[in-house]
């Protein structure tokens, strides 16, 4: 039998940091279940933290919205690491919810602040 590997808290919170954000792009959590394929309580579960989807179901969702699996396991190009810190994973869940106009005008003013 072949041992899964248990999933690391960083991982489980950009797990439900990513589904937060795209769950926040539907009209309902209902809307966000039906299209990934799944329960609206499997849903509630997700958001809430106390599981995690399948591998199998994140790389499904991740072909609906079009996104890099890399957006639910923390690492970047080359296997990068890009373990957030917890206020940082506050943060960033904060800036996903943000409408694509705002989200544009943070983007410049960090990077402005990132120069200085």
């Amino acid at each position: 039998m072949v041992e899964v590997p248990k999933i690391s808290p960083d991982v489980r919170v950009i797990i439900r940091a990513t589904l937060t954000a795209l769950a926040n792009q539907e009209p309902s959590k209902s809307e966000f279940a039906r299209k990934v394929n799944t329960t609206p309580s499997n849903v509630g579960h997700w958001l809430a933290g106390d599981t995690v989807p399948s591998l199998d179901k994140l790389v499904e969702i991740s072909q609906i919205y079009e996104l890099p699996l890399a957006a639910f396991t923390g690492t970047g190009p080359e296997g990068s690491s890009l373990a957030l810190l917890p206020d940082e994973v506050e943060l960033l869940e904060a800036y996903r919810t943000l409408p694509a106009k705002l989200k544009k005008a943070v983007g410049e003013i960090l990077k402005e602040l990132a120069d200085a």
